[in-house]
C-alpha cells in the first residue's frame, strides 16, 4: 500500500508537470521539504497532502508492527523456528514467524540446504 501510494504520489506530480531534482528522494527529509515547498494547484496539493499523511500513518504501522514481531520473535515459542528460517535467503521474522511460504514444521530441517531439497523435491517455492 505504501508503494502504490508513493507511485500515486510521483504521478500527481508527472500530471502537473512536475519534476523532482534528479536522485531526490522525495520521502526523505530533504526530499519532503522540497515537497512542501512546491506550489500546486488546489486538487494538487490536497491529494500531496492527504496522501503524505497516510504514508506517514502506514510507516508508524509498520514500525509498530515490526518492532512486535522482534519482540514475538524473542519469546520461548518462536525464537528456535525463527533463528532457522531466518537462515533462508529472504525469510524475515514476519515471514518466520507468520508462514506464510508453507514451510510448516520447520523441525524437520536439519540444515538450511535440507530445507532447500525438500521444497525443491515437493515443488515448493
Amino acid at each position: 500500500m505504501r508503494t502504490m501510494l508513493k507511485n500515486r504520489l510521483h504521478a500527481v506530480l508527472h500530471r502537473r508537470g512536475v519534476l523532482a531534482p534528479a536522485k531526490m528522494d522525495l520521502f526523505t527529509k530533504q526530499g519532503r521539504q522540497w515537497l512542501k515547498t512546491l506550489t500546486l494547484d488546489e486538487a494538487g496539493r490536497q491529494i500531496l497532502d492527504r496522501q503524505m499523511a497516510v504514508i506517514d500513518e502506514l510507516e508508524r504501522v509498520i514500525d509498530q508492527s515490526t518492532a512486535s514481531l522482534r519482540t514475538l520473535a524473542r519469546s520461548q515459542r518462536w525464537c528456535k523456528r525463527e533463528a532457522l528460517l531466518r537462515t533462508m535467503p529472504g525469510i524475515g521474522a514476519d515471514h518466520a514467524i507468520d508462514d506464510p511460504g508453507g514451510a510448516g514444521d520447520v523441525e524437520r530441517f536439519k540444515s538450511r540446504a535440507a530445507s532447500a531439497i525438500t521444497r525443491a523435491g515437493t515443488g515448493g517455492a
